[in-house]
């Protein structure tokens, strides 16, 4: 198996973003109303009191009731639709997380049947997406189950195009997707900038209706913000920050925004200086460095307050930065303050609620008690809980790893292009370990998942998806590219190009 590596510095911008790990209440906890909740599809269930006496408590739109199986693997149910029609999603609902891997397969006549899905868990919810095909049959096939499992629904559905053409597509971009290539001192400004496009162009940039740029901005307690190192030029570092910034604006989509991150460790002695003593002066070279760069707006990773007071400083600093940056801001009120935001102990008032446009919610690093992270069931949990504390559907930017985890939560991560020979349902890899070359498993999301998740965003009502990070994925070409299953969710769904 080939060995795979990942640079330090992603190590340690990757790490900067997901540093609390949270274990998901999984097995054994109860369902919420949202749990089982499909409210979001326009479409009918095509399967509802359809399929016969066999699979009724599948098909009868109650929850409450449920399927249990007599055996453990190699199992399957078959849905009568009544008539050959088209489909191009099936929603899945289980009672319990035991389910370790499924197809969903289809037939016009009940004998010659086509997988068009395969996937690992269930779990409460689960959205699976696929390209439109005609079906009168549809079959679950549970090949896999840690034990006697019990379904509750299987809902089919032709889910037609919605309405939301402000859905935003976002990714975090790193400054050292540039770094090579201006690094090349051989290169004149056409090499150069021809080579920054085909980089760009690789990954399919001009999709991206969102950027948030990690370029190494950083602070003091005086509230003095740095771009590069505090020791170093700090002209030509601005100087290249607005030349990638440009690059980005002319390669990319005409509308692009595009923010800066400034990342906040809880462990840094200088951030409540900043923020609270020192909080006008902070915000006023914040707002310098946006403007001076070009930039829509800023974006706060801060990992993650501890106390009270940690949250009464962000929040009041929130709040004055927003007035201030759409009073001072060279896009004025167009300005946009996003934060990224984990998916639990979150604490701040209203006020602060309404100061953020965006929340970038990082739904990844959430292992359950498989060891797996970013399941699908995150991505429901998580978005709920955000909304559960004040935040609209619209504020909030669903996050996907385009990279994976060990299942031992060892923190290790690894570059989705790095997979030797990825498959588009497959979600597990054993790899050899970067550290200490041992065999080890990765969890990542597969262009399936990733499929699913933006579809979920998309239907559901959500802002818009986040993608931690931009060049993690293989190029574009590739069937099996990340963005290209993102991407083939929106045209499928109806978001904006």
């Amino acid at each position: 198996m080939k060995k795979f590596k990942i640079s330090v510095l992603c190590v340690l911008l990757a790490a900067a973003m997901t540093i609390t790990v949270f274990a998901l209440e999984h097995r054994g906890s109860t369902d919420g109303t949202f749990q089982t909740d499909s409210g979001y599809m326009t479409a009918e269930n095509l399967a509802l009191q359809k399929g016969g006496e066999a699979v009724e408590k599948l098909t009868d739109g109650d929850a409450s009731t449920a399927l249990t199986s007599s055996r453990k693997r190699d199992v399957y149910f078959d849905i009568d639709l009544g008539s050959v029609q088209p489909i191009n999603c099936i929603i899945l609902k289980e009672k319990g997380l035991n389910i370790r891997s499924f197809s969903l397969l289809v037939s016009e006549d009940g004998t010659q049947y086509q997988t068009v899905y395969k996937g690992d868990k269930i779990e409460y919810h689960r959205l699976c997406t696929f390209d439109t095909v005609s079906a009168r049959y549809v079959r679950v096939f549970v090949h896999e189950a840690d034990r006697f499992f019990q379904l509750k629904e299987v809902e089919v559905y032709f889910q037609p195009q919605v309405e939301n053409n402000t859905f935003r597509n976002t990714a975090y971009v790193l400054s050292s997707d540039f770094s090579t290539i201006l690094q090349d001192a051989y290169l004149s400004d056409a090499e150069r900038n021809a080579a920054v496009r085909e980089m760009l162009e690789g990954y399919n940039f001009a999709a991206l209706t969102h950027v948030n740029f990690y370029c190494g901005v950083s602070f003091d307690s005086n509230g003095t913000v740095f771009v590069g190192s505090p020791d170093g030029d700090g002209q030509q570092a601005v100087r290249e920050l607005a030349y990638m910034v440009d690059c980005m604006r002319t390669f990319g989509n005409p509308n692009l925004k595009i923010t800066y991150v400034i990342g906040i460790g809880s462990g840094n002695p200088a951030t409540n200086p900043a923020m609270d003593a020192n909080r006008e002066a902070f915000i006023g070279n914040l707002i310098a460095l946006a403007n001076q760069a070009g930039f829509d707006g800023i974006d706060i990773d801060y990992e993650f307050p501890q106390s009270d007071y940690d949250y009464q400083v962000f929040g009041d600093f929130l709040i004055a930065l927003k007035a201030r940056m759409t009073a001072e801001m060279n896009v004025g009120e167009a300005c946009i303050l996003s934060c990224a935001f984990g998916t639990r102990d979150i604490n701040y008032p209203a006020e602060v609620v309404e100061a953020i446009d965006i929340v970038n919610m990082m739904t990844y690093d959430i292992f359950d008690t498989d060891g797996q992270h970013a399941s699908f069931w995150s991505v429901v949990q998580g978005a709920k809980y955000l909304e559960s504390i004040g935040f609209s559907k619209a504020q909030i930017n669903i996050g996907t790893p385009f990279y994976g985890t060990q299942t031992d939560a060892l923190m290790e991560q690894y570059i989705y292009k790095d997979i030797a020979a990825p498959d588009y349902y497959e979600n597990t890899y054993t790899v050899a370990s970067y550290l200490d070359n041992s065999p080890t498993q990765v969890y990542f999301n597969s262009p399936a998942m990733v499929r699913d998740k933006t579809a979920y965003a998309l239907l559901a009502g959500y802002g818009g998806v986040m993608i931690w990070h931009f060049s993690c994925d293989t190029a574009y070409s590739s069937e099996n590219s990340l963005w290209r299953a993102v991407n083939t969710a929106v045209e499928q769904f109806g978001g904006a190009q």
